[in-house]
């Protein structure tokens, strides 16, 4: 489903009232938008759900394919929300997104969460090779009593919601001055305000990485899977003597020589990001290193 121009609700997929959609397979929901020039009564109007829209009382059940590229336009004082999944959340019959295995909606694909209606995990997330979703809530906790849910899992399930509150991101909510407040799944799946930060390299046990990295903190070596104290660099170092080097960060391209020195800028709020070497060697063959760097609050 791709290239689609919406006018008001779910420019890739809109799932009516009562419907229950199914996404089981390799499905790609992609560079889906808004009609720009499209009014009522002579005004822009709020575009919600780029790739996908549900409505009340609609349900979702994701456990593969890919939701990216898609956007929910902002015209004016006309709000776009979901760019990628916009979730309906009426107090008396909100609509259910569930979610588990290997779906995946791009980090620049938001699921906003109207009243800050839970999604509903299914089954462990699996995604390795990129972020599984950044979550944008309606509102933050203004207290520090506050709790909001915004993971749950069916009554009497063995799914572990912290398995996918570790993957999930949280859009950073905007505060005076221009500022930004990060925050964090807790392992109940509740917001946390991150104050402080942990991280860890981990290295995917299902990928086997064919040219040899080394990873140092302040000089002393980084061992797989162990906490350290986030804010000092990390330092990547490639095996010496290849013709090209290219390292990328969640697809961003972070440098070109076998070293690589990323600072906490690099990954500033708490989730997963996935880091990708891909070097030549002067006969053309090409080798690779992935890592999986995981940003914890404290």
């Amino acid at each position: 489903v791709r290239e689609n121009k919406g006018t008001h609700y779910g420019a890739g997929i809109y799932i009516a009232d009562g419907a229950y959609v199914k996404i089981s397979e390799a499905a790609n929901i992609k560079d889906n938008s808004f009609d720009e020039h499209f009014k009522q009564n002579e005004q822009a109007v709020s575009t919600l759900g780029g790739g996908i829209y549900l409505a009340n009382n609609a349900t979702l059940e994701m456990t593969n394919g890919t939701v990216s590229g898609n956007t929910a336009n902002t015209t004016g004082s006309a709000l776009g929300r979901g760019n990628g999944v916009f979730v309906s959340g009426t107090a008396s019959s909100p609509a259910t997104f569930k979610m588990g295995k290997s779906a995946c909606i791009g980090i620049e694909n938001d699921i906003f969460l109207q009243n800050n209606v839970p999604i509903t995990i299914i089954s462990s997330l699996t995604t390795y090779s990129t972020v599984p979703g950044i979550i944008t809530p309606e509102n933050y906790p203004s207290t520090d009593s506050e709790e909001i849910t915004l993971l749950t899992v069916v009554p009497g399930s063995s799914v572990s919601i912290s398995n996918a509150a570790s993957y999930l991101k949280i859009t950073p909510q905007s505060i005076s001055g221009g500022e930004k407040q990060y925050w964090y799944l807790n392992s109940t799946g509740k917001l946390a305000k991150q104050t402080g930060m942990g991280i860890t390299v981990t290295i995917n046990p299902g990928l086997t990485n064919d040219i040899t990295v080394s990873v140092t903190q302040n000089g002393t070596a980084v061992q797989d899977s162990i906490h350290l104290t986030a804010g000092a660099p990390l330092t990547f170092t490639a095996t010496e003597g290849f013709a090209s080097y290219k390292w990328t960060l969640d697809g961003e391209e972070k440098g070109t020589g076998n070293t690589l020195t990323l600072a906490s800028t690099d990954t500033p709020s708490v989730g997963s990001y996935d880091l990708y070497l891909e070097a030549k060697d002067s006969n053309g063959k090409y080798y690779s290193y992935t890592a999986q760097i995981r940003v914890s609050g404290n």
